[in-house]
């Protein structure tokens, strides 16, 4: 007979949050960085790609994973099974990918 172990943190020791990153622009340069330290929020929205991010809260360096949604888009499902991922120990990023398309969720398959 096999027992469980308990996830090592619960859903309360989650945090969660909202990440950009660029997409489908010219990767800016060191010395970009340097003459404009606001580069990054510069960056117009069409080039950016919106993201979840779910995290143990605890201080410590954690594995990562990179969770893609499925054809539905970033549904509940999607969030609730990066949260459990995310009791289990791992920081889990979401990227939204239809977020160029107006929305997070499709009805239309």
């Amino acid at each position: 007979m096999t027992t469980t172990q308990p996830a090592p943190f619960t859903l309360e020791q989650i945090g969660t949050g909202t990440a950009r990153f660029p997409s489908g622009i010219p990767v800016p340069t060191h010395t970009d960085q340097m003459v404009d330290p606001y580069f990054k929020t510069r960056m117009s929205k069409e080039h950016q790609i919106d993201s979840l991010l779910f995290w143990p809260q605890e201080k410590r360096i954690f594995p990562g994973l990179v969770l893609l949604h499925d054809r539905w888009g970033l549904t509940g499902q999607m969030k609730d099974l990066a949260a459990r991922l995310a009791c289990e120990g791992y920081v889990v990023i979401i990227p939204n990918l239809f977020g160029r398309l107006g929305g997070m969720v499709t009805a239309d398959d």
